[in-house]
Order: C-alpha cells, then sequence, then structure tokens
C-alpha cells in the first residue's frame, strides 16, 4: 500500500518492496535487512522448507517484538518529513 500511494513503481517481489523502501529513504539499510529475514523466516514457517522448532520460534517472535517497532518509527518518520 505503501508502495503504492507514494507511486514508487510495480514491486516484483517482497524483496524488490524492501529495496524500493531503502532506496527512497523510506527504512534505513538495517531495517531493509531486517524485513528481508523476517520474510526468510515467515517462508520457512508457512512452506515448512524445514522442520519447525516451536522453541525457535517462539524465541524469534519474542527477541525480536522491537524490531516491529523500528518499522513503525522510521514509517512515521518518514510520513512526518512529507
Amino acid at each position: 500500500m505503501l508502495i503504492k500511494d507514494l507511486k514508487l513503481g510495480f514491486p516484483t517481489n517482497d524483496d524488490t518492496v524492501f529495496d524500493k523502501l531503502k532506496q527512497e529513504k523510506i527504512i534505513s539499510e538495517k531495517m531493509r535487512n531486517i524485513l528481508k529475514a523476517m520474510k526468510r523466516f515467515k517462508n520457512v514457517l508457512i512452506h515448512k522448507y524445514v522442520d519447525i522448532d516451536e522453541e525457535m520460534v517462539f524465541n524469534n517472535a519474542k527477541n525480536n517484538l522491537l524490531d516491529f517497532k523500528m518499522f513503525k518509527q522510521e514509517i512515521n518518520d518518514y510520513l512526518k518529513k512529507e
């Protein structure tokens, strides 16, 4: 939705979305890398590429909650500039 509203072009996949957001200085390089890692983890969970370790999933969610707050803050900071 953000890509569409800002008219940043049509992304070909999730990674392109993150690259476009970084390129337009909407998110940081660090956040782009975090989002790409989240996408890879989501793919593991959804497609069961490996056996799912419930403790790993719980720890990942518990230890990375701040990533969501950081993403929200970066988007809010960008929108305040606009």
